[in-house]
């Protein structure tokens, strides 16, 4: 993969999440809580429809492109079996229980939303095998634009809703989702349909089948540990507290998103790399060397986010002023995960891959544990801490099992300047808001002292990047 074609997709992402980081203060001006909170609700829902339903297919599709001589019968084999499956499930709900989706995702007793977020769930599901078409033909410019399109929509049509005399109920910002979802398949179909038009004349081949069925179907579990893994917090926010509660914690959860963009990118490049190393001999020790740049990136990232927090008080509703003490917290998630990326590759280099599912596992019940006890008495802060506590036990773990697998690397210091960062963000959530300038002026010293420890390390990262 090329720079322009990693630019490609990268510009999707990065796109995506500063039009999100725009979006979503904007929604809590224009919208009550409770709608915020519901709309978190959909996407939980959409993520794990699409894990469930794709029945591991998406995977097998994308482990057998390249080897195919016949994509579109590929792709025929690989979409059918969960869209039927799927479509038979949403049916089955429309006819005998019209309710039930609005029921258990919004407490409410409306046909209409049951019927708008079922139309998502299929849009969602064909949008995913779409969007694998162009990502497996390195068409990253084209994938970025489907998911700039639908941010940009959703934004449009918020802004809209405020100068129009409209109601400002979820129902019109479910609405707006959902066309911006539609938008993003129109988009995806357009560009794939020299693909999936052929696909539309093939027919399903029971040997065929079998095959992507028995590669993809094992990895559910996977997948269904690490959906539990970051979704428990807005399941138990749900059930155990407010939609109020779940919309504070899904507007922190959001800003922390930007550095789970970047985070994200470090995390396509990472693991290939990895393996072109192992291939070719070369000296994996610098694996020690890459731990400690990143574990000083990550922390130096949290410090910083939770020293300028103050901020988002001027930036939000009165209604979102716990959204300050808890960010810092959401960006510990998707920090620690990539941290383990690089402390905990050994597990994939020794395709020793059950070592990943055992340790999504152990923090998957972590998660659980603490959510069910934490969040009905703490509400959005209970979710943080869980939440927080179970990557960081995961990261753990999954670095222990790396060095059984592999070979273990130098990660005391690691292992001690991030557990310090995790720490620093529960005490931030639990005591911040009584004494909130002590609180920030806790951040800014701490910042100050890692960076002046980390210097070095943080000076090769900054000519890394500048290279």
């Amino acid at each position: 993969m090329d720079r322009r074609t990693i630019l490609g997709f990268a510009v999707g992402p990065i796109g995506a999440a500063a039009l999100s980081f725009i979006s979503l203060p904007l929604m809590t001006w224009i919208f009550p809580p409770h709608a915020i909170g519901k709309l978190s609700m959909l996407q939980v829902t959409l993520q794990l429809s699409t894990l469930l339903f794709c029945l591991g297919l998406d995977q097998a599709y994308v482990r057998e492109y390249h080897e195919s001589t016949n994509k579109p019968n590929l792709l025929l084999n690989a979409t059918a079996p969960g869209l039927m499956l799927l479509s038979l499930a949403l049916l089955v709900l429309s006819l005998f229980f019209p309710t039930a989706l609005s029921n258990v995702l919004y407490g409410e007793d409306k046909p209409i939303l049951a019927l708008v977020t079922a139309g998502c769930l299929l849009i969602a599901y064909l949008s995913r095998f779409l969007s694998l078409i162009l990502r497996m033909q390195d068409r990253g410019l084209a994938f970025s634009m489907s998911q700039l399109l639908s941010k940009g929509l959703l934004l449009a049509i918020v802004i809209t809703y405020a100068f129009l005399p409209v109601t400002r109920n979820f129902t019109m910002l479910l609405l707006a989702q959902a066309a911006a979802l539609l938008l993003t398949l129109l988009v995806f179909a357009w560009n794939t349909r020299e693909d999936w038009l052929p696909a539309l004349q093939r027919r399903l081949e029971y040997p065929l089948l079998k095959q992507l069925l028995g590669f993809g179907w094992p990895l559910i579990f996977g997948g269904i540990a690490s959906w539990g893994l970051n979704t428990m917090d807005r399941i138990f926010l749900r059930s155990m507290s407010t939609y109020e509660e779940l919309a504070i914690y899904s507007v922190a959860a959001s800003i922390a998103s930007g550095a789970a963009i970047v985070a994200g990118i470090f995390n396509t490049i990472w693991a290939p790399l990895v393996f072109k190393w192992v291939a070719d001999g070369v000296d994996t020790t610098r694996v020690d060397v890459i731990a400690r740049q990143v574990s000083a990136v990550l922390v130096s990232l949290i410090c910083l986010l939770g020293a300028f927090s103050w901020i988002l008080p001027y930036l939000l509703p009165d209604d979102y002023a716990k959204v300050m003490y808890l960010v810092a917290g959401c960006m510990v998630a998707p920090l620690l995960y990539t941290l383990s990326e690089v402390t905990g590759v050994g597990i994939t280099v020794s395709r020793r891959t059950g070592f990943a599912l055992m340790a999504s596992s152990v923090a998957v019940g972590v998660n659980l544990i603490l959510c069910a006890l934490l969040v009905r008495p703490m509400g959005a802060v209970g979710a943080m801490i869980s939440t927080s506590c179970a990557f960081w036990v995961f990261y753990i773990v999954r670095s222990e099992f790396s060095a059984i697998a592999w070979r273990p690397i130098r990660r005391g210091r690691v292992y001690l300047y991030s557990t310090i960062a995790f720490l620093a963000t529960v005490i931030f959530g639990l005591i911040g808001s009584q004494a909130p300038a002590y609180a920030i002026g806790s951040w800014v010293v701490l910042l100050i002292l890692f960076i002046f420890l980390e210097r070095p390390i943080l000076l090769e990262v900054w000519a890394l990047l500048r290279r």
